[in-house]
């Protein structure tokens, strides 16, 4: 199988429709049952993925906010307070440990 490449770049073309409620990056869910629903097939790759400071994504943003002392978050997520969905705008944030099949 082709493993995921870290030098893919992040378009606004690339992000599903339905995914694009959190903004337009490299999304990620916390828990497979939620990756599964927008896949064609039993595979999942597992990550490490480095979040740092998150706010909650929208669906206009095509990189992270700025917060309100003036530094930029590094992701955003569906909810500050319990994430499930982040989205990334830096693929050298992830790094794949899985590869699984069921």
């Amino acid at each position: 199988k082709q493993w995921y490449q870290r030098r893919v770049a992040i378009t606004a073309g690339d992000t599903p429709p339905l995914m694009k409620k959190y903004g337009t990056g490299l999304h990620l869910a916390r828990d497979e049952s939620y990756a599964l629903h927008f896949s064609q097939s039993r595979d999942i790759v597992l990550c490490e993925v480095v979040v740092a400071n998150y706010c909650r994504g929208k669906p206009g943003d095509t990189k992270p906010p700025v917060s309100e002392d003036g530094s930029p978050y590094q992701s955003c997520v569906n909810n500050v307070a319990d994430p499930e969905v982040f989205v990334l705008y830096d693929v050298m944030c992830v790094r794949p440990k899985f590869w699984v099949t069921f």
